[in-house]
């Protein structure tokens, strides 16, 4: 496995300060290459049997060696430093003693040019190349050329761009991976063709040609020579110069491109991972959702789109109105419904309202208590039958009846007990409620429904004043709902504690008629 890193470092020896490192390890390559604030470089690489110094053989080692051992080790520990400490620990090494004489010398030449090079002396670039050496006097010279003056150097033959597999620590301490995985899912790539880089910026030279996909994660991309392939930039910048050339298309996840004066043959793509596209839509379908809302409401205050009707100043008069209609259609219905209880159970409705009278407390409890348990059974009812196969016909009869029932059962407590709240307007000798008589027993049902449609049609006169009265438009509103809720709350515990009115309530027992 080949490891790569690239750690912008700043560390000042007495001449030469060290602007960057790169580190490549791999079975058979352990090399470093680090970069000067002059624009120089020295490279140091353990390759194939030789050791190399800016294109110079110093001498050969073998797999195993102390010497390479050592160097390894270095290099795994320069891995985890940047600035002064890396300098330093390049200066400090020292090949290990009970080398061989071949090795000894290597070393020693080794240990001579990395501290020359690092302090800055002539000699860093003037290594002898040692016996033995298979590079040619050409390759050195080029070497050496490009390490005193890099604008010099010729351009890099094609295919000479290469990038060492990344390693897993760099990988993971990536925040943008998983973005990025994400966002590469949705693109036909051959990974056996992608140059990634992770944390550090690229230069594609002139003269370079890279075959395949540049991926570049929080770093810059200079392009000068050519991509045969995409280019994919995730938390950085690509900047595309004349004479640069990218065939295919370039991808951008949260990155920006400068082209000066290249050329892109492919697309400009802007890439969202699938998570930020998820959570943008739900941002724009609530944002739509709020729009719409708050349109509507707008239309609603102000007479709808034309808000300049000559209705508009009257709207919510127009609105208080129509709600005291509904609450007299409401209690017409309501009074309609209490004649035919009294007529056809009259006895009944007198047995909940003594019910509710003769325990009020308990009846409220016990109508609070059924109301809150009453999905809960019907549930579990509805449950029980269907999976029992004699109970699959009663379950026609319980989806829909149950909940009718209980409907029913809170309308005629709610009956109920508006003749107790009559009895009390009487009583009281209430003002407006002169023409209920309190011989009869529809009257007295009337005057309590009408008590509390009162409170309701209160709230809707209030509602005429607009938003001057609104407040205490709504808080009328609540008030009658809560009287309304109390009502049914007691009439229904007074229904369940009577079982429908059958049971007669003395002296704080019940009894069955």
């Amino acid at each position: 496995m080949t490891a790569l890193l690239l750690v912008p470092i700043g560390a000042g020896a007495q001449e030469r300060t060290v602007v960057s490192s790169q580190i490549a390890i791999s079975g058979r390559d352990a090399s470093l290459t680090v970069e000067f604030d002059d624009g120089a470089g020295t490279e140091v690489s353990f390759r194939d049997g030789s050791v190399w110094f800016d294109g110079a053989s110093l001498g050969s080692y073998a797999t195993g060696d102390a010497l390479v051992l050592s160097w390894r080790s270095l290099l795994g520990e320069a891995a985890s430093l940047n600035n002064g400490p890396l300098a330093r620990a390049l200066v400090d090494w020292s090949p290990p003693t009970g080398l061989s004489d071949e090795l000894t010398r290597t070393g020693a030449a080794l240990d001579q040019a990395l501290e020359s090079a690092l302090r800055g002396r002539a000699e860093s670039a003037s290594v002898a190349p040692a016996a033995g050496s298979a590079r040619q006097g050409g390759d050195a010279a080029v070497a050496e050329q490009a390490a005193r003056d890099p604008a010099q150097a010729p351009p890099a033959p094609d295919g000479a761009f290469s990038t060492p597999e990344l390693s897993l620590g760099a990988l993971l301490r990536s925040p943008r991976l998983i973005e990025v995985v994400g966002a590469l899912d949705d693109m036909d790539l051959d990974l056996d063709e992608v140059h990634a880089f992770i944390g550090e910026d690229v230069d594609v030279r002139a003269g370079q040609r890279v075959q395949g996909t540049v991926l570049v994660i929080d770093g810059d991309l200079d392009v000068r020579g050519e991509v045969d392939g995409d280019v994919i930039l995730a938390g950085g910048r690509v900047r595309l110069h004349d004479g640069g050339r990218i065939r295919g298309d370039m991808r951008l996840l949260d990155a920006r491109s400068d082209n000066r004066g290249g050329e892109l043959d492919g697309r400009r793509i802007r890439v969202r991972p699938q998570a930020t596209a998820d959570l943008d839509q739900l941002r724009d379908d609530i944002r739509d959702e709020i729009r719409r809302e708050l349109e509507d409401q707008f239309q609603s205050a102000y007479g709808g789109r034309n808000a300049r009707s000559l209705f508009a100043p009257f709207r919510h008069i127009v609105s208080g109105v129509a709600g005291i209609f509904q609450n007299l259609l409401a209690f017409g219905i309501v009074c309609a419904l209490g004649a035919l209880a009294l007529y056809f159970w009259p006895a009944r409705v007198e047995v909940v309202a003594a019910t509710a009278r003769d325990s009020l407390p308990k009846a409220a409890m016990v109508g609070l208590a059924g109301a809150f348990l009453f999905l809960p059974v019907w549930v579990i009812g509805t449950v029980a039958l269907a999976i029992s196969i004699v109970g699959i016909p009663a379950l026609l009869a319980w989806v829909p009846l149950f909940p009718i029932a209980g409907g029913l059962a809170a309308l005629f407590g709610f009956l109920a007990v508006s003749m107790l709240v009559g009895d009390w307007v009487q009583e009281k000798r209430v003002r407006g409620f002169e023409w209920a008589d309190g011989s009869s027993a529809l009257m007295r049902m009337m005057a309590g429904v009408f008590a509390v449609t009162v409170l309701f049609m209160a709230a809707n006169v209030l509602r005429m004043g607009g938003p001057l009265l609104g407040f205490f438009h709504g808080l009328l509103n609540f008030a009658a709902c809560l009287a309304l809720i109390a009502m049914m709350a007691v009439g229904f515990g007074a229904v369940l504690l009577s079982r429908g009115g059958r049971r007669t309530y003395a002296e704080g027992v019940f009894m069955d008629d």
